[in-house]
């Protein structure tokens, strides 16, 4: 079983419509198989779509956001982080 303590490193994450927003979708697919949906849904804030959810990780309102690739690159001020999972 994987010990998971991420709303204490990270705060409350940026995501899309996770019901309509493709992004949103897959977002949720990718949380799901790495078994984090469940610890980080409750905390998740949602936007109407890709872009409404970046705007508040430019603005450092929240400590993550999930969005596309091609935000990131296109944003030099942002980065990927690292999960650390421990193996219990």
């Amino acid at each position: 079983m994987w010990q998971v303590s991420l709303y204490g490193l990270w705060g409350k994450p940026s995501i899309p419509l996770i019901d309509v927003v493709p992004l949103g979708l897959y977002a949720v697919q990718a949380l799901q198989n790495l078994g984090l949906l469940e610890y980080l849904k409750p905390h998740m804030v949602y936007y109407d779509n890709a872009r409404c959810s970046l705007i508040p990780v430019l603005r450092d309102e929240v400590e993550l956001g999930i969005i596309y690739v091609s935000d990131l690159t296109s944003n030099p001020d942002l980065h990927i982080s690292h999960i650390h999972f421990a193996n219990a």
